[in-house]
């Protein structure tokens, strides 16, 4: 797979953050919502749509990616 544009990267972010309202049950939905917060974050300078993807994480305070994202976040939005 190549390199993905930042268009590609805001559709697909949308998708993700959205993966676990249409499938709840699915054991991909926390996966969908970190990479959803790290492409918002990351790469496209959307740190308040990042830290509302993370508000939906199911057992963040277990996940590692999950506190480093969420610590950057509160960090830069503070």
């Amino acid at each position: 797979m190549g390199t993905l544009s930042l268009q590609q990267k805001a559709v697909i972010a949308h998708l993700f953050n959205h993966f676990p309202k249409d499938f709840p049950q699915h054991q991909a939905a926390a996966n969908c919502l970190l990479q959803a917060a790290e492409y918002y974050a990351q790469d496209l300078a959307e740190p308040a749509l990042a830290q509302q993807a993370l508000t939906r994480f199911p057992n963040g305070t277990s996940n590692k990616t999950y506190l480093i994202l969420k610590k950057i976040l509160d960090d830069e939005l503070n």
